[in-house]
């Protein structure tokens, strides 16, 4: 089987990038697997939540956040953020990081409304209005 240029042209470019090639994790040692690969920290839902209003309510993660809402920066994309990182170091799995989503926006919103900061969902809808 030939391989076309343009599919060497798209490995090339993602190299380039630093993007991962398709297919590279399953080259990696099965000894040393990635954090989402194993089981997760969390499997209750409540446990979780608990988990991320402690780490939302630390004075400089609040900070941070109620900064970033304060420039634009979204309700969605922050709680995103901090689930998917979440996922990322296997605290949980994608299916509790969805549920986790709404509980986490509106733990954002309530700390904007008592900094009384105007906030806005999600920034691509401020960009559209613009």
């Amino acid at each position: 089987m030939a391989v076309s240029e343009k599919a060497i042209g798209f490995m090339q470019g993602n190299m380039e990038r630093g993007k991962a090639i398709p297919g590279q994790s399953l080259t990696n040692s099965p000894e040393d697997p990635y954090k989402w690969e194993q089981p997760s920290e969390f499997t209750n839902s409540k446990e979780a939540m608990l988990y991320v209003f402690e780490n939302l309510t630390v004075p400089e993660t609040t900070s941070n956040i109620l900064l970033s809402l304060s420039k634009g920066i979204g309700v969605i994309d922050i709680a995103s953020i901090t689930l998917y990182t979440g996922f990322t170091e296997g605290k949980w799995n994608p299916d509790l990081m969805m549920l986790l989503m709404e509980p986490t926006m509106y733990m954002i919103m309530a700390l904007a409304e008592k900094a009384e900061i105007v906030y806005i969902m999600d920034s691509e809808d401020e960009i559209e209005e613009e």
